[in-house]
């Protein structure tokens, strides 16, 4: 699981970029693990709630998202359905979410 602290330790003020920080730590991580040949995935489609109570997470952290590290298993012993999903997506072009200025209408 993924967790930010929403407070900072020193005197408790708002941690206005914690999900940000905490955005970074994970990219390194995903990063690492695929320099070392694991598959680092991340996942949003959980129940945050349940995971904030199963693993104790206290007041001052929220829960922002789950992750699943392990090795490449071999795409053949997949179902075909499931097989045909083990291809790169495509990436949208930086021209769709980049831009100079404010905000797009």
């Amino acid at each position: 699981m993924v967790a930010s602290r929403t407070v900072t330790e020193r005197d408790r003020s708002p941690a206005r970029t914690h999900a940000f920080d905490t955005g970074a730590a994970w990219q390194n991580l995903a990063l690492q693990g695929a320099s070392q040949g694991l598959v680092v995935h991340g996942m949003a489609g959980f129940d945050y709630d349940r995971a904030r109570e199963v693993a104790r997470v206290p007041a001052e952290y929220d829960v922002q998202a789950m992750v699943a590290v392990g090795m490449p298993g071999d795409p053949d012993a997949l179902p075909e359905r499931l097989r045909k999903r083990e291809t790169p997506s495509a990436r949208r072009p930086v021209r769709e979410f980049a831009f100079e200025g404010a905000f797009p209408p």
